[in-house]
């Protein structure tokens, strides 16, 4: 059996855009799009309806209690949206980072396994590697990364949203969307991980 090189376990290119590459490798597990963030997205729909229906409500109170109850109707229907997709996303994030914990310390194993001997990688490093530094990548994978890519689309369907009832305010938004752009692409340069888990020490 051939043993693994260390590029399948790690990035061998000290870079940071190579880490991130490493990363994103990991974490998509060989799955096309990524649920949790699709969840995250429906969340941001329920939230349009949620702030659209308190908007409803308060102009609906001038006549009486019967306009003001559809309203208030779509504020828990959209409410309850909210709590239910945001444990599904939690959930599912949860799953997907557990899927490329288990691949990543399959690799470990294998290499440990098939490493030359007289290698300099003792044991003690290799079950360093399998728990801590595999461990380290949770967040990044169960929340970061879903959190990332839903908000990357999410302003945009408030946008939308807000252009349909107040052009002005859509306006507003779009220049406060600005910095938001450059926060997040600033928050995307630096993954939040432990440094050793961007490139971690599985071999010698």
């Amino acid at each position: 059996m051939t043993a693994l090189s260390s590029s399948d376990l790690a990035s061998t290119d000290p870079t940071p855009r190579a880490r991130r590459q490493w990363l994103k490798t990991i974490a998509q597990g060989g799955r096309r799009g990524d649920p949790a963030a699709a969840w995250l997205m429906l969340d941001s729909i329920a939230a349009i309806g949620f702030a659209g229906g308190l908007a409803g409500a308060i102009v609906a109170v001038p006549a009486g209690a019967a306009a003001v109850l559809p309203w208030v109707m779509l504020v828990v229907l959209s409410g309850g949206l909210r709590g239910l997709v945001v444990m599904l996303a939690t959930r599912r994030g949860a799953r997907q980072a557990e899927d490329a914990k288990v691949t990543l310390r399959r690799r470990v194993v294998a290499s440990a396994l098939h490493r030359d001997p007289g290698a300099p990688t003792t044991t003690g490093v290799l079950m360093t590697a399998v728990v801590d530094e595999v461990d380290a990548l949770d967040g990044y994978i169960a929340r970061f990364l879903p959190a990332r890519k839903a908000g990357a689309i999410a302003p945009f369907l408030i946008l939308l949203a807000t252009a349909f009832a107040s052009p002005v305010a859509a306006g507003i938004l779009v220049v406060t969307l600005i910095p938001f752009v450059v926060a997040m692409a600033l928050a995307g340069a630096r993954p939040r991980t432990n440094p050793g888990a961007s490139s971690p020490r599985w071999l010698g």
